[in-house]
């Protein structure tokens, strides 16, 4: 019997989470290494990423590079 996958959309916060946090990062690794688990996300939803984390708040956090390169490697998840 084939096991069915589960369909899973991660709101803007979850990805805001895991650029800034190591655990969230690794439950989000985790989520898209599962073979059982499909993400889905939405143009809207990297737009509004974009923006969030480019805030002027996030900036102590995170540098746009990093930002790229977390959208390099899971948006082809």
């Amino acid at each position: 019997m084939a096991v069915k996958k589960i369909r899973l959309i991660l709101d803007t916060n979850w990805y805001i989470s895991a650029t800034i946090n190591e655990n969230s990062r690794k439950l989000l690794y985790e989520l898209l290494t599962n073979e059982n688990i499909i993400i889905l996300y939405s143009n809207e939803i990297l737009e509004e990423y974009q923006k969030v984390i480019t805030r002027e708040k996030f900036k102590k956090f995170i540098r746009i590079e990093q930002v790229t390169r977390f959208m390099d490697l899971v948006i082809p998840k």
